[in-house]
């Protein structure tokens, strides 16, 4: 009975110490429409999160599925060097950073805090993942990493593009577009305008392997693996590949 009596005391005394302090610093409650704007925001910051996910999702798997991945071990790198060099490490960074923003954010709606863990992932990781597959089938990804490239300063720098792969004339891999071509001392000289290293001077002979429906004519943008020779903007090709895909080997029959 006596601890019955004492919790009233401190209860009236908690309400009354409340609501001295309200009229004391004159609070008033919060309009309604206050908290559905709150509320209108966080779910709006939530999607957007989740539309950022999706874009993370759609330019990593554009960044991956454009490289040659075969190339680096033909020319000795081993797996882990691979993968250090390629991979889109700055995306995946990205995409884990938004991956907890938009788990935050849900957590703040009003409701938020009654969802389970393993339900608010699941929506995330869905939702960014179906967005990811619109964006990468529709080609969209292709354009949202150029306009990345072309408006961001230092973007380039952190990602690897097929570009920079293929711009590594010391590895012996070469790319460009086909400004011209002339024979000099009955060899077929390609003049190539490289978009990392410049003009470069592409040597083919009766050994050069051509693969795919190259063709060997102004505009054309190929792939040369070869080696640099001693004039620095001088390249002997062994194989000339079309710029997209990997092509099937033939003999040369571009001369």
């Amino acid at each position: 009975m006596l601890i019955r009596i004492s919790t009233k005391n401190k209860m009236k005394n908690f309400i009354k110490k409340g609501l001295e302090k309200i009229k004391k610093e004159k609070i008033e409650p919060t309009a309604s429409w206050k908290f559905s704007l709150q509320n209108f925001f966080w779910w709006l910051a939530f999607s957007f999160s989740i539309l950022a996910g999706g874009v993370s999702i759609s330019i990593l798997t554009f960044l991956i599925a454009e490289l040659d991945w075969q190339i680096y071990a033909n020319l000795g790198n081993s797996s882990l060097e691979t993968f250090l060099i390629m991979f889109p490490h700055f995306w995946i960074i990205f995409l884990g950073l938004f991956m907890v923003i938009s788990y935050q954010n849900l957590r703040h709606t009003r409701k938020g805090y009654h969802y389970e863990v393993v339900l608010v992932t699941a929506v995330i990781i869905g939702g960014s993942l179906f967005l990811g597959a619109v964006l990468y089938f529709s080609g969209l990804n292709q354009k949202l990493n150029q306009i990345f490239l072309e408006s961001i300063p230092g973007y380039e720098n952190v990602i690897h593009t097929k570009e920079d792969q293929w711009s590594q004339p010391k590895k012996g891999l070469l790319s460009g577009e086909i400004v011209s071509k002339k024979t000099v001392e009955e060899s077929q000289v390609l003049i190539l305008k490289n978009i990392k290293s410049g003009t470069w001077k592409i040597f083919i002979n009766d050994n050069t392997q051509v693969r795919g429906r190259v063709r060997l004519e102004e505009g054309e943008k190929i792939k040369v693996i070869g080696r640099q020779k001693k004039e620095k903007s001088d390249f002997e090709a062994m194989e000339i590949r079309p710029w997209e895909g990997m092509g099937h080997n033939r003999k040369n029959d571009n001369k």
